[in-house]
């Protein structure tokens, strides 16, 4: 018979040793709550990507709101150095769709979009929902 080694809790805030001649075998937790305190960990883990991802999209959305309530860059479009002197990075969006009169694409942030008007302008959209 082999002498078995003793593990410890998967849960790193834990640490206990398992008794091993308690329950399962191949048991990792010392209890139910080690396990979720563990697993909640790690899908926090994995979605801190994410989390930071919409955090900085609901940034440039909150920038092109502010800018488009403004009305001053209606007709003109908004320079470029206005959006960056801001913070605005153009390789975040949401999606890319085609204007229909431009055919220009609209960069969408949720629900306000980036039109290229010139190489150092843009026009702002503003997408309204139907209730269709």
């Amino acid at each position: 018979m082999k002498d078995k080694q003793p593990k410890a809790c998967l849960n790193p805030s834990c640490g206990k040793v398992l008794d091993q001649d308690e329950g399962r075998s191949d048991k990792k937790y010392c209890c139910p709550k080690c396990k979720s305190a563990h697993h909640n960990a790690e899908t926090k883990k994995k979605q801190a990507f994410y989390v930071a991802q919409n955090k900085e999209l609901m940034r440039h959305e909150r920038i092109l709101q502010e800018l488009y309530a403004t009305n001053l860059y209606h007709e003109s479009g908004v320079p470029a150095d206005v959006l960056t002197s801001r913070g605005f990075v153009h390789s975040y969006c949401i999606s890319q769709k085609g204007h229909q009169a431009t055919d220009q694409n609209i960069r969408w942030f949720y629900f306000y979009g980036l039109e290229v008007k010139t190489k150092d302008s843009f026009f702002i959209h503003k997408q309204t929902l139907s209730n269709n």
